[in-house]
Formats: structure tokens, sequence, C-alpha cells
């Protein structure tokens, strides 16, 4: 009989970020696909890995349907395990993978089900530290050390094991959030040869209605103020977020939805007891917005942004027509 000591898993502590080290994590999640992090089984050293969407759709195809309910169970956790290890008495589990899975799972068939679940729980732990390193890379493809490793990889090719110096990662695909770490890079990178485009076709349109050009670069200059201020108040928010997730994450329930999935609660927004609903009232009897009214708000604004970005371009465009009017003439 195994006991559960015999089993440590150590999820680093990553509630204390602070400055450049807010990207240490999304940085080291896109160069190598995966979080990962040390224990002991059976006296023995491994190193468990986070698992992204590919291999979940592998491991799910490795079950068989004429498996009966308890059978499939055992051997969906077995699988699930076999793919979370990275590392295991110091060999890289991930080079000849397949043969390593099989292996592997052989291996954990023979473990306890109640051990089994402590080692999925600390696979979980990394997939959630993950998934809350998804939202930052919006706001990480802008810092210059994330432009740094876009020139290294868009020159690669790819990110892979010459990037990040670890053997067999090729064979686990991309991640989400190395996705669309490389797709934001890509999209910015055809936004700076437009602005470019832009710009020369603002320098003719100089030379025929010089007004007409100052007007639009006036207007451009107030946007650009107005976009680096919401862009930086949304990375404020982000990093927030992320830097005290640890302790939110102990008091989100889950819950189970009428199809049958489960959800976890970020936070509620109608009243649940007497006295929220006498808080709501009084914010109501005294002019305060309460969620309601913010989200109204909200949409406002943004279709008051959407018209105000109609008329700049109506605007534009009938400058250009005025000067290629007066070419005519």
């Amino acid at each position: 009989m195994v006991d559960k000591k015999d089993i440590v898993i150590d999820i680093p502590d990553d509630s204390t970020v602070v400055g450049q080290e807010v990207w240490d994590g999304i940085e080291e999640y896109i160069t190598n696909g995966f979080l990962y992090s040390k224990g002991m089984i059976l006296g023995k050293p491994f190193v468990i890995k986070s698992i992204n969407h590919n291999e979940i759709k592998n491991i799910n195809l490795r079950i068989p349907l004429n498996y009966d309910i308890v059978k499939r169970k055992n051997l969906h956790l077995s699988i699930l395990i076999s793919y979370g290890i990275f590392m295991y008495d110091g060999y890289n589990m991930l080079i000849n993978r397949e043969d390593n899975i099989y292996k592997l799972v052989q291996t954990i068939n023979k473990l306890p089900e109640k051990l089994k679940y402590e080692i999925v729980f600390g696979i979980n732990s990394l997939n959630m530290k993950a998934s809350r390193l998804h939202p930052l890379v919006e706001f990480y493809v802008k810092e210059n050390r994330s432009k740094y490793l876009w020139y290294i990889v868009k020159n690669n090719g790819s990110i892979n094991q010459v990037i990040n110096g670890i053997q067999g990662t090729d064979n686990i695909g991309l991640n989400y959030t190395q996705m669309s770490w490389i797709a934001l890079n890509e999209i910015d990178d055809i936004k700076q040869i437009n602005d470019v485009n832009w710009e020369h076709s603002k320098f003719v349109g100089s030379c025929l209605a010089s007004d007409g050009v100052k007007q639009i670069n006036e207007q451009e200059r107030s946007k650009r103020q107005f976009d680096e201020q919401e862009f930086d108040d949304k990375r404020n928010a982000a990093i927030n977020t992320y830097m005290r997730r640890k302790n939110n994450d102990q008091f989100m329930p889950v819950i189970e939805l009428p199809d049958g999935r489960t959800a976890v609660v970020e936070g509620r927004y109608n009243a649940m007891s007497s006295k929220e609903l006498a808080e709501q009232m009084r914010m109501a009897l005294v002019g305060e917005k309460d969620y309601h009214d913010m989200m109204i708000q909200k949409y406002i604004e943004q279709k008051r942004a959407e018209l105000n970005k109609k008329k700049k371009k109506s605007m534009a465009s009938r400058i250009f027509k005025s000067a290629i009017d007066k070419i005519k003439k």
C-alpha cells in the first residue's frame, strides 16, 4: 500500500509578483509551452506540467468506448497523469513520448485512486495558473522583452526546442496563450506597415490640402492619447487581478449549470440577502449606480465611441475628396 506521504507536490507561490516579474510567468509559459512543478512519488523525483487543449483532445481519444464507466474513469485518470508528467527520476518523458505514455499508464494504474487524485490536483493547480496568465498576453505583447522574443521566434519559424532548450516540446503543440501571442504579434506587425503607408498618404495629402491634414493629425493625436490611457487602465486592472487571484480563488464556489456543466462563480450582481437588497434600494433612492446601470452606461459609451469613429472616417474622406476636386479644377 502506498501512503499519501509518499507523494509530495510543490506548487510555487506566485501571489507576490511585483515589477517586471509579473511577466516572468507568462514568458516562461510561452517559451516552454507549459508550467511545471517538482515533486516526489515513492521516493523518486518527478516534475509535473500543465496540460494544453491538444493534449486533452488526445487523452479523450485514447479512452475506448467499450469500457464500462468505472474502467473508463480509472484509465482516464492514469492517462491524464501520464500526459501531465514532464520528468520522472531525472528522465525527460517528452522524448519518445508515445512509448513513455504507454509505460507510465501501466505504472500509474497500480497506484490507489486517492493518490491519483492528489497528482491530478497538482496538475489542475498548474492549469489554473496557466489560465490566469492568458489575459495578460494582450499587454505582454507591448513589452520590449516580448518584442525581443518575437523577433527571435519569427526568424526561427516557430516556438520549439531551439528557443526553450527542452527536447520533446515540439510534440505537445501550441497552447492557447502561445497562439494568441503569435497572432497578436502578427497583427501588430501588419498594423505598423499600415501606419507607415498611412503616414505616406498624409504626406502626399499635405501638399494638396495642408489644413485638412492638420485637422486629421489633431484628431489622431487625441484618439491616440485616449487609446493609450484606456490601454494603461486595462493593463493595470489585468495585472492587479492577476496579483490578487490566489486569495480570490479560495472564495470562488463551483456551481452546476442546468446542462450538467460546472462553472466558477467569480462574483454576484443580484441581492442574495435582505441586507444586500436593502443596499440596492438605498443606491436606487440616492441615485447611485448599481451593476445594471454601469453595464448600460458602458454600452452607451461603446456605441458613442463607434459613432465618433465613423464621423472621423467620414470627415477624412471628405477632406481628401475636396483635395482631389481641387486638383481636377
